[in-house]
C-alpha cells in the first residue's frame, strides 16, 4: 500500500478550522517522517493540535 511519508507545506497557510482535520489526518497516518511547515502562519490552538 502506499503512504505518505514526506509533506512538504511550506508557505502554505493554516487556517484556524482546517488544522484540526490536518492534526487528525497525521495522527491516523502512522508513516508520516518528514513534515515541513515552514511559514503556514500557525501559532495558538492550531500549533497545539498538530
Amino acid at each position: 500500500t502506499s503512504s505518505l511519508q514526506y509533506l512538504d507545506a511550506r508557505n502554505t497557510p493554516l487556517l484556524d478550522h482546517s488544522a484540526p482535520f490536518v492534526a487528525r489526518a497525521l495522527r491516523i497516518s502512522g508513516s508520516l517522517t518528514v513534515l515541513h511547515l515552514e511559514n503556514a502562519g500557525i501559532s495558538g490552538r492550531p500549533l497545539m493540535l498538530l
